[in-house]
């Protein structure tokens, strides 16, 4: 009994702290964060939004955040500071529960294999794909699809095909776009086991079954909230082939460029390289390396999955998460199954270098693309504000009042939809509200004090717009209606 709480006492301090260091890195969303969505829900309301995002896209969760929301009468702001503090209550809880299923792998630990396995669960679930599923305000239901995902791949490992089943369809219905992370911890937990590939590959396979079933019982409320709410679903593209080849695409793009300069590439290369040097016998340096390239087949051939489903979300990193646990996912497996920190001083050494820089490289990723989704809020809310100025000078001049919106809408030039002054990273994080179709209207409405009605723009008026206005401001008044270029659709 002391012992188990003695582990308890030892947990919650690691909690804590682990729970303070992001509360630091997260400071800037946790006070008054805007996100492009978040203008459209301001605009028109908890219920109508769920109705038309949540429901037809199969996230009964997140619907159901957004009517606590309406029922309580919480503020927009508010709920996403909540939200963000229960998501990262809850990705700690994981990193928590991550590293004490490998700490049951092993019977002795030294401390710096204990500090190392903390720090690569830390980055397992922190990695740099994850950074996007904390940035909308249902971070807290992006978080649990997470954690009920890894709960799916722990339950079908030990062969509970219903509780797996279970954790499955939890996880779909908070967010299908984070399935990766069931396959990158599978392939974990089965390597923990000590199965062989041909083991994995039949376990593999039958792990798909749960995933095949939750996503079937999703598709099917989908089909049934469209047809009882009258809606058209847009997101879902069943173009499989043509799908595949575009996520095979973006998910090695992001592989190769992610953390700047391929770090991630170089990683995997560079810990292959002092798998095969250390001091272990030949054949286990050489299965060693090869569960290392089957960890990295998986989490890459796994983030193409949400893809095949249509491509909305193809440039989003949050639906890549298991190529941002990757490096994470091989740093557990060595530090828990083999002896590669323990028997050679030099390449123990070099390890945590590597596991180091990969730390700081990931650390700083979060805080400079935090740092800067906080400068665009900022920039836009001051862009709103000119424009509402500029519309009120605009009527007291010509004497007319301006009611009307229209986008013209510049899809070619979309790398404008950032501020290049800002930054040179084009994501979805840094997409500039005032220059995307489904918020413009709402900040200049929310932030200008403006009330405007959306139109379409006729041939006539975008020559006209086309031919007046200037390209560096964006927008124009002419008659009753406001013309803005959006680059974002």
């Amino acid at each position: 009994m002391k012992r188990f709480n003695k582990k308890i006492y030892k947990d919650a301090i690691i909690f804590c702290i682990i729970l303070l260091i992001n509360v630091v890195i997260f400071k800037n969303f946790l006070t008054e964060h805007y996100t492009t969505d978040s203008y459209n829900l301001i605009n028109i309301g908890y219920i109508q939004y769920l109705k038309e995002n949540f429901l037809p896209g199969g996230r009964i969760f997140s619907a159901l955040l957004y009517y606590i929301g309406f029922l309580l009468k919480i503020p927009y702001e508010s709920l996403f500071t909540l939200s963000l503090m229960g998501g990262l209550i809850i990705s700690t809880i994981m990193i928590i529960k991550l590293k004490n299923i490998c700490l049951k792998e092993k019977e002795k630990w030294s401390l710096l294999e204990i500090f190392i396995l903390i720090i690569a669960s830390y980055y397992t679930i922190f990695n740099a794909m994850y950074l996007e599923n904390l940035y909308f305000a249902e971070t807290i239901i992006m978080a649990l699809s997470v954690y009920f995902y890894m709960l799916a791949a722990k339950s079908c490992l030990e062969k509970g095909i219903i509780k797996s089943i279970v954790f499955a369809c939890l996880g779909v219905f908070c967010y299908q776009g984070t399935v990766s992370a069931f396959f990158a911890f599978l392939i974990l937990f089965e390597l923990l086991n000590n199965k062989d590939f041909l083991e994995i590959l039949k376990d593999m396979l039958w792990a798909c079954c749960p995933i095949i079933v939750a996503i079937s019982i999703n598709m099917i409320q989908i089909n049934l909230t469209c047809h009882i709410l009258q809606i058209e679903q847009h997101r879902l593209q069943f173009n499989i082939i043509y799908n595949f080849v575009l996520g095979f695409k973006q998910v090695i793009n992001m592989f190769m460029n992610t953390l700047h300069y391929g770090y991630y590439l170089y990683t995997i290369a560079f810990i292959s390289l002092l798998t095969l040097l250390c001091k272990e016998k030949k054949l286990k340096k050489y299965i060693n390396f090869l569960n290392i390239i089957i960890i990295v087949v998986i989490c890459l051939g796994a983030a193409i999955i949400p893809t095949l489903s249509g491509t909305s979300a193809l440039f989003s990193t949050r639906i890549r998460f298991s190529v941002g646990a990757c490096i994470g996912v091989v740093y557990l497996f060595l530090v828990t199954k083999t002896n590669i920190f323990s028997n050679n001083k030099i390449i123990s050494i070099c390890f945590m270098v590597s596991l180091v820089i990969y730390g700081i490289l990931n650390t700083y990723s979060y805080i400079y693309n935090i740092e800067i989704s906080k400068k665009i809020d900022i920039r836009d809310i001051q862009e709103a504000k000119n424009i509402a100025n500029y519309i009120e000078c605009y009527e007291a001049e010509n004497n007319v009042e301006v009611t009307y919106i229209a986008i013209y809408l510049d899809y070619k030039n979309s790398y404008k939809g950032v501020y290049h002054d800002l930054l040179t990273d084009y994501s979805v994080m840094n997409w500039s509200a005032l220059r995307t179709c489904w918020s413009s209207k709402e900040i200049i409405e929310y932030f200008g004090n403006k009330k405007l009605e959306k139109r379409c723009m006729t041939e006539e008026e975008k020559t006209k717009y086309l031919s007046k206005v200037d390209t560096d401001k964006g927008y124009l008044a002419m008659g009753n209606t406001l013309y803005i270029t959006c680059y974002i659709n």
